[in-house]
């Protein structure tokens, strides 16, 4: 997902704890498709 973003143009900020836990979240099923999409929008909000 954040290769296709970046070779899309859009750059996200993020940490590496961000990150990890997005992955962490998917994995166990805590994070949901809404939830994703709120992690890709909040940090081009703030740009």
């Amino acid at each position: 997902m954040l290769i296709l973003l970046r070779l899309n143009g859009v750059n996200l900020s993020y940490t590496q704890k961000e990150l990890v836990e997005l992955g962490f979240a998917i994995v166990d099923g805590s994070i949901n498709e809404e939830d994703i999409k709120e992690w890709i929008i909040r940090p081009l909000e703030r740009n």
